[in-house]
C-alpha cells in the first residue's frame, strides 16, 4: 500500500499505481528497517518519559517526535526506493522518448536499487550531501507530534484497561 500510495502522490493515476504486481512491494526491506525502529524507540522512549512522571499527552508528543527525527533518513530512503520506478518512468516521458508497454505496467524490469545504492545517490550524487536524508524534515515532525498525541492519548487508557481485565481473569 506505501508504494501505491506514494506513486499517487507523485502523480501516478490511482488505477496506475496499483499495476505492476511486484513493484507494489518495492522497499519493504526498508519498510521493515523504518518501521521497526520507529515502533521500538516510541513505545520505549514514551515509556521512560512516562515513568519520570511527564504527563501522557507530552510524553507522546516527544517520543513521537524523537523518533520521527531518529528514522527521518530511513523514510527518505524508502519513499525513493519506492518511487524510483516512477520517477523513471516520468523522466523518460518529459524527455520525449516513445512510451513503452512496460511504462504502462510501472514495471521496466529494472530494480529500483538497494538501499545502498538509494544512500549513495542521495548523498554522493546530489547537492545536498548528508542534508538530501533530512529532506521533509520539518512536514514530518509536524505530522508526527498531533499523531503521536491521539495515539498514545488513546494508547495508555487502553493498555492500563486491557492490563486490568486480566488480572480480573
Amino acid at each position: 500500500l506505501e508504494a501505491a500510495k506514494k506513486r499517487v502522490q507523485l502523480g501516478a493515476a490511482p488505477r496506475a499505481a496499483w499495476r505492476g504486481g511486484r513493484t507494489l512491494f518495492d522497499g519493504f526491506g526498508a519498510t521493515v528497517l523504518r518501521n521497526v525502529p520507529y515502533n521500538a524507540a516510541s513505545f520505549s522512549s514514551f515509556a521512560w518519559l512516562r515513568n519520570r512522571g511527564v504527563a501522557t499527552p507530552a510524553a507522546g508528543i516527544v517520543a513521537g517526535l524523537l523518533t520521527a527525527l531518529a528514522t527521518h533518513p530511513l523514510d527518505v530512503i524508502l519513499t525513493n526506493i519506492q518511487t524510483a520506478r516512477f520517477r523513471r518512468r516520468r523522466r523518460r516521458r518529459n524527455s520525449g522518448a516513445a512510451a513503452t508497454e512496460e511504462d504502462e505496467e510501472d514495471d521496466d524490469g529494472s530494480s529500483p536499487g538497494t538501499i545502498g545504492e538509494t544512500v549513495t545517490r542521495l548523498v554522493d550524487r546530489t547537492p545536498d550531501g548528508v542534508l538530501a536524508l533530512f529532506r521533509g524534515l520539518l512536514v514530518r515532525l509536524l505530522a508526527f507530534a498531533p499523531a503521536s498525541l491521539v495515539f498514545f492519548a488513546l494508547y495508555d487508557p487502553i493498555r492500563h484497561g486491557l492490563l486490568r481485565a486480566m488480572v480480573q481473569l
